[in-house]
């Protein structure tokens, strides 16, 4: 291939062997595939999100060909902002997401992006939507992924299906709040066809054991509906700093508000009486290590239970010993609590058993379904 046309090195067949040189050529058209010498087409527009003195443009990949792939992308930055930073064209490899540095704050920028092949750089995109940067990161929530000395205090996830009725709801913000702040005017938790607001207690714990955690914690006073989709809201009436909603501080110098924020989530099926009963969280969490020798061990259930004792909640050692243990049921009936008689040796590996069945763990409920036998293991600290 040159520049002003195709060089065909041939060998064999009817023809002399020898070197032909095809110019002014636009396109080759083989029996699986049309290849045009040309520059790439435009791509769509990209969507371009805002970040801190950045933004993240992403663009959907133009096709290339066998022969001629695409090579590259140029971005090309734009802003009509007085005294907005324009970085100069950007070349980045055949890659779909690019995020752009050194941007102005509150200035509002749009960029096109040009594929490049062989033949050249083609025309660019149309513009992106226009973003502005922002010069400090802004207050945000979200569903918690948090998990502490083996206990799960995480979800449910936007839009996650099968949450247990009886857990509570965890979040996490992205700065340590006030406390006071964060309340059950802020945080709300509804049924989402019928906004029927969720009786609840709401709290907040900048840290847990010590680990920076920014914890809200949103504990139903009964167990949810089954099979019901709720919706989470975070000053759902809005906030403004220094002095409503949730916020970082009462001084304007340092107060971030936290914008609206919701999501929603379903919870397991039912209705209770027609679904067995299930353990939906274990403290400590299944294969947990460095596990304290004189902790209690708990397991929270999706529904009232009965049947729970210290025949049919048990702890055995890895060698099979069965260790005496004391246990009991909430007045709720949705959490037991195994409690040793002694500190478990160190460094060993221990097994817990919740027996179910009709005549031991079982639903509260008239039906009385039985919990299907479950058992996990945590290693104690050396």
């Amino acid at each position: 291939l040159g520049a002003d046309g195709i060089t065909v090195n041939h060998t064999g067949g009817l023809a002399t062997d020898g070197i032909d040189t095809v110019r002014n050529v636009e396109r080759l058209q083989f029996t699986n595939e049309t290849v045009s010498l040309t520059a790439p087409a435009a791509p769509a527009a990209p969507t371009a999100t805002a970040g801190l003195l950045r933004a993240t443009v992403n663009w959907v990949a133009v096709p290339g060909s066998t022969l001629f792939p695409i090579t590259g992308y140029t971005i090309t930055v734009q802003s009509a902002t007085p005294g907005a930073v324009i970085p100069a064209p950007i070349s980045v490899g055949n890659v779909t997401t690019f995020t752009v540095l050194g941007l102005t704050a509150d200035a509002s920028y749009t960029f096109t992006v040009a594929a490049t092949n062989v033949f050249g750089t083609g025309a660019p995109s149309t513009p992106s939507n226009a973003v502005i940067p922002f010069a400090t990161a802004p207050l945000t929530v979200a569903p918690s992924t948090l998990v502490v000395l083996g206990v799960d205090l995480s979800g449910p996830a936007a839009g996650s299906v099968g949450h247990p009725l009886a857990r509570n709801i965890y979040a996490q913000s992205s700065e340590n709040v006030l406390a006071a702040s964060v309340n059950l005017t802020t945080v709300t938790l509804r049924v989402t066809a019928t906004n029927a607001l969720v009786p609840r207690t709401v709290s907040y714990q900048a840290n847990v054991a010590l680990a920076p955690a920014r914890l809200v914690t949103i504990n139903p006073t009964d167990p949810l509906l089954a099979n019901t989709q709720y919706t989470v809201t975070f000053n759902p009436t809005g906030g403004s700093c220094p002095s409503t909603g949730i916020r970082t501080s009462n001084l304007v110098a340092t107060c971030k508000s936290l914008a609206t924020t919701s999501w929603t989530f379903t919870t397991e099926g039912g209705p209770v009486g027609n679904v067995a009963p299930t353990v939906t969280a274990t403290v400590p969490v299944a294969n947990a290590t460095n596990v304290a020798r004189g902790a209690n061990i708990t397991a929270t259930f999706s529904e009232p239970v009965t049947g729970v004792s210290a025949a049919t909640a048990t702890l055995t050692r890895s060698n099979g010993d069965v260790i005496v243990v004391a246990v009991t049921l909430n007045a709720a009936g949705t959490i037991a609590t195994i409690n040793p008689a002694v500190n478990l040796r160190r460094n060993t590996t221990f097994t817990v058993r919740l027996i179910g069945g009709p005549t031991a763990i079982r639903e509260a409920a008239a039906t009385s379904l039985p919990l299907v036998t479950t058992s996990w293991s945590f290693t104690t600290a050396p």
